[in-house]
């Protein structure tokens, strides 16, 4: 992210409408193109407020995300969504950013320039429970590699990896919250995140350092993030500190289990095709 706070106030072009559940629309702001996500989108409301939390959680992690902030979109630039026109509110919003999905191989991430984050990110994705890159559900995968972005370096053969699309965390305690189901919930020992082609990259000093990161953040920490929502998008008092009180469990129930869960791919030394990597 750059070091001046990127915050476009207007949307001038609707450009198109992506067929994603969140339907992100590309437009073209005051400060150029972007892509705004609408509470009226066909995932709901509350998949804004997800991506908001998991955005900025990311950046906690020290892993890279597109530059992100709320934008009030006036209703000027019609926007059709599967529901409807979109209405004038408050709405999340990113910059765009050159670059591509992820193909899907382990050799295709031989190009980041930041192969730590691999580990980084399997890490939280695991604590937010990220239903939306990829998990076991019985006997299935559910596999989005379009949820891992490349952004293109200029004039540099590397590419880096972006930490993007949170709007399915915390399913099924949002959206229709349930507190019965919170306890349960923050000792569930699925790993998100975790591609077969990611394991040959996954390393044990930055699973220390997101474990280390994941334990230090505080619960007010959380509300302080989730206080920056906007009720429109589905968060209530209630949810902020029933949320906030969850992901405190949950990173404890998690720091004590991740090495174990990983240990498969996670070796002290390990050799790889483009050298030796050794692993503190």
């Amino acid at each position: 992210m750059s070091g001046d706070k990127w915050q476009p106030i207007r949307v001038r072009e609707v450009l198109r409408v992506l067929s994603t559940s969140t339907e992100p629309v590309e437009v073209l702001t005051d400060l150029g193109r972007a892509y705004l996500k609408h509470p009226m989108n066909r995932e709901g409301a509350h998949a804004l407020a997800c991506e908001w939390l998991g955005t900025l959680l990311a950046q906690r992690f020290g892993l890279r995300t597109f530059e992100t902030t709320q934008i009030v979109y006036d209703g000027a630039a019609k926007i059709e969504l599967s529901n409807g026109t979109a209405t004038p509110a408050e709405c999340f919003i990113t910059r765009y950013e050159d670059g591509y999905p992820w193909d899907g191989s382990a050799a295709h991430l031989k190009c980041l320039d930041y192969l730590d984050g691999v580990t980084k990110l399997v890490v939280l994705d695991t604590w937010l429970r990220n239903t939306d890159r990829h998990y076991i559900q019985g006997t299935q995968a559910h596999r989005n590699n379009s949820n891992v972005f490349f952004a293109r370096l200029p004039r540099r053969k590397w590419c880096s990896l972006i930490a993007m699309d949170f709007s399915q965390l915390l399913i099924p305690i949002w959206p229709s919250f349930d507190l019965g189901q919170t306890e349960r919930l923050a000792e569930d020992p699925k790993v998100y995140g975790l591609f077969p082609d990611f394991k040959p990259y996954l390393r044990r000093s930055p699973l220390e350092e997101a474990v280390e990161i994941m334990s230090s953040v505080r619960q007010e920490e959380v509300l302080e993030i989730l206080h920056q929502i906007p009720d429109e998008w589905g968060a209530d008092d209630e949810i902020r500190e029933v949320t906030a009180s969850f992901l405190v469990k949950r990173a404890s129930y998690v720091k004590d289990t991740i090495e174990a869960s990983l240990s498969i791919a996670v070796p002290t030394r390990e050799k790889v095709d483009n050298g030796a990597v050794d692993v503190q």
